[in-house]
């Protein structure tokens, strides 16, 4: 076991204790466990790291399961034994299959509590067996990993990159020229088109589009998810086109249009922000110190939640693509999986996809950003037009942005008001290299100068809802403070 006091894995546990339930991949317990019931945690965990896409599981002793009360605990591992009198650690790692590489850490916690953090990786090579037996995280409770075939699916589907797989088995080099819209790619890239076929081909191999083994040809997931004429042609992608629907009012009562993109999504994106802008009226909103015309919504900001969306969908979620609604007062865009990073994270955080290689292939065709994942940019040109704070959410197996139309100030609710500002913090940390102020936020609010008491209402929301901070917490003059994002 290692002594520890790091403050990251400090912080790590604070912002873990602070959710209101358990997630599929934490596991808190007060004290001591059988060895039986510690082995099938790290199997669950480990497990439920994989299906959910995240870099590690924790099994936490010291806290309580139910109230997330850190109250330390005398459990400790090096004096307990497995079967056979072994000693716990390498009785556990022996009853694993395929081995997995946990550590244990002993946690010297703020107010003079010690936890023993288990810190499992995920699997990566097929479910973590324990005793023969894999488990699973079904909510707050651990179970057979053999009752939930779907979830047992998906863990053994990751073993390959989804963009790695084959789409369609066995094409002639005719049929890949009549299924991928060649063209197109050549014209988004740039690039030359070879003078023949040959070269069309060898280009189409270069780039992981398609596959040679065995002497034939096989169509990749890649390939087909970018450069498709039809979606429907390739069995297991036939649902994953983009799907918008436009709604009358503000509500799902009345869907006046339902329709769903069949291309693939690098040679049919442009077609795709059109028809989405098409479908959302022109408007004028007038502010004290902006004039927005022509656009209900900035059109970057359409542009990269949607690229968004499409890159990082886990597409081992069968049955779902990405969806677009359209309502007379916002945009909701969804897609499939859980983020790999927590939503308020998005602007600051390094850039991370479940899916590498679409990802790069699209930056270079110039759909979505290059630094990462636009969001800061996104969120910098909704400030610029003076809306409402996107609201970014997970959802069960699921992220949802939401766009807000024009709303004046008395239209926002709390959660709305505290949103902004937080966001405004990121902005103004993350792209302009400076700190919120009471001023500042009241430009973004179009706050007049004589009510600048509405924004430092707002500024002390947040802080209690501990989304920003103070820049300086012995500065006691408001007038002049500064703030920074809760992380920052």
């Amino acid at each position: 076991m290692t002594q520890v006091q790091d403050q990251s894995m400090v912080e790590l546990i604070n912002k873990y204790v602070e959710l209101s339930a358990e997630t599929e991949w934490i596991e808190f317990k007060a004290n001591h466990q059988s060895p039986e019931k510690i082995g099938e945690y790290i199997s669950a965990l480990s497990n439920s790291a994989c299906l959910h896409q995240k870099a590690e599981a924790y099994l936490i002793f010291g806290i309580e399961n139910d109230t997330h009360k850190i109250v330390g605990t005398t459990f400790d591992h090096r004096k307990e034994k497995g079967k056979g009198n072994e000693p716990l650690e390498s009785w556990l790692v022996r009853s694993f299959k395929p081995n997995i590489e946990f550590k244990v850490f002993d946690i010297n916690y703020p107010g003079n509590k010690r936890l023993v953090v288990f810190h499992i990786p995920p699997a990566v090579s097929g479910p973590v067996k324990f005793l023969n037996i894999a488990h699973i995280r079904v909510g707050n409770t651990t179970q057979r990993l053999d009752k939930f075939p779907e979830k047992e699916a998906i863990i053994w589907a990751r073993r390959t990159p989804f963009e790695e797989k084959i789409a369609k088995e066995d094409v002639s080099e005719t049929e890949i020229l009549d299924l991928l819209n060649h063209d197109q790619y050549f014209r988004l890239t740039k690039e030359s088109r070879p003078k023949n076929e040959d070269g069309i081909i060898e280009k189409l191999l270069q780039e992981d589009f398609i596959l040679k083994r065995g002497g034939k040809y096989h169509i990749s997931n890649l390939g087909a998810i970018l450069l498709a004429q039809d979606l429907r042609n390739f069995t297991m992608l036939k649902n994953k086109g983009v799907r918008i629907i436009t709604y009358k009012g503000i509500n799902r009562l009345d869907a006046i249009k339902d329709v769903t993109g069949q291309k693939g999504y690098a040679v049919g994106f442009e077609n795709l922000i059109s028809y989405i802008e098409s479908q959302i009226p022109d408007i004028e909103i007038i502010g004290k110190d902006f004039r927005f015309s022509g656009d209900k919504y900035p059109p970057e900001s359409i542009r990269e939640f949607v690229a968004n969306a499409l890159i990082h969908q886990d597409f081992y979620i069968m049955g779902q693509g990405p969806s677009i609604e359209i309502f007379e007062d916002r945009i909701e865009i969804c897609n499939a999986g859980n983020p790999l990073i927590e939503p308020d994270r998005f602007m600051d955080h390094p850039p991370k996809s479940r899916n590498e290689k679409l990802t790069d292939k699209l930056r270079r065709m110039k759909i979505c950003e290059k630094r990462g994942s636009g969001v800061d940019r996104a969120i910098f040109k909704i400030e610029l037009a003076q809306l409402p704070a996107p609201k970014i959410e997970k959802q069960e197996d699921s992220v949802k942005v939401v766009i807000f139309s024009h709303k004046k100030l008395a239209q926002l609710t709390k959660e709305d008001q505290c949103r902004a500002c937080y966001f405004h913090s990121c902005v103004k940390h993350v792209i302009e290299g400076d700190a919120l102020t009471n001023a500042s936020l009241c430009k973004r609010l179009g706050i007049e100068k004589k009510n600048n008491a509405i924004a430092s209402r707002i500024i002390s929301n947040a802080i209690r809802n501990k989304l920003i901070r103070p820049f300086d917490p012995e500065n006691k003059s408001n007038r002049y403070a500064k703030y920074l994002p809760y992380w920052a």
